[in-house]
């Protein structure tokens, strides 16, 4: 059994990353033998990997994989699936702004070779001090997470990000796979209500993980505008498979548009 770290960045040298030079400390434990790490590059220019010849000294099996066309996360998350993993590894998921640490390590490897391993392990995020995942999606509403304890929990209407999601490839051999439609938004919804459906617990580690969830400081009105355009057309891919909920998405859809259109004074959102 390995555990496969799949960090993509985009445009971020490796001391840029939160999530590598974390990963680099890590490594320096020892901790990190049963791991291999791919580091997805999506940007235009490759990563420097002379940057991470420290961190190959800790360890050993480190992947680079560069493509400059900016590739959907869709595709690469089953491009990793098809390729890079076996049928008892385990697939993480990061960011390249997640602060991970060696609790999230040494919990991970402690609960995957127990007698229950789970099919699916969470941390949970904390973005300026609040629990931003998992949380309730209702899709009309959410709700924040309040579960203090570790342990299993049910999976419907539990929504999470990517970043710091542990998956088993068991889940994966079931045939799942990310809708190639999604492009940089929605992988993680879609990856929850799917697992949902079949899967009724994941596991809740003990284990806190910083994250950056600011993809742009003060971003314009047609930037917001921009990326809720985005996450709407997302969301409607991710419940296409329900009329009910596709239904309940468009009127969510309208509703946020409505709330944003006041709120900036722009009838941008409608677009």
């Amino acid at each position: 059994m390995m555990i496969n770290i799949l960090v993509v960045i985009y445009n971020k040298s490796f001391s840029e990353s939160k999530t590598l030079v974390a990963i680099e400390a890590t490594a320096k434990t020892g901790l990190l033998k049963p791991f291999k790490l791919l580091i997805w590059d999506n940007s235009p220019v490759k990563i420097n990997e002379v940057e991470l010849d420290q961190l190959k000294g800790h360890l050993q099996d480190i992947t680079v994989i560069h493509t400059p066309e900016n590739l959907p996360l869709s595709k690469i998350y089953n491009r990793v699936i098809d390729h890079h993993i076996n049928s008892d590894d385990y697939l993480m998921l990061l960011d390249h702004d997640t602060f991970v640490t060696e609790k999230y390590f040494l919990e991970i490897i402690d609960k995957i070779n127990g007698q229950d391993s789970p099919d699916l392990l969470l941390p949970r995020i904390l973005v300026n001090g609040n629990i931003e995942s998992p949380a309730l999606q209702y899709v009309l509403f959410a709700k924040r997470w309040k579960e203090d304890l570790p342990g299993y929990y049910d999976t419907k209407h539990v929504t999470a990000i990517n970043s710091g999601m542990v998956i088993s490839a068991r889940f994966f051999s079931s045939g799942f796979r990310y809708d190639e439609r999604l492009l940089f938004y929605g992988t993680d919804t879609y990856m929850m209500y799917k697992y949902s459906g079949d899967n009724k617990k994941f596991y809740l580690l003990n284990t806190s993980l910083k994250h950056d969830l600011n993809l742009l400081s003060n971003p314009s009105v047609t930037q917001k505008a921009k990326v809720f355009r985005a996450i709407k057309q997302a969301n409607l891919i991710v419940y296409s498979s329900s009329r009910w909920y596709s239904v309940l998405t468009r009127i969510n859809n309208l509703i946020i548009a409505v709330k944003y259109v006041v709120k900036y004074r722009s009838l941008i959102f409608f677009k």
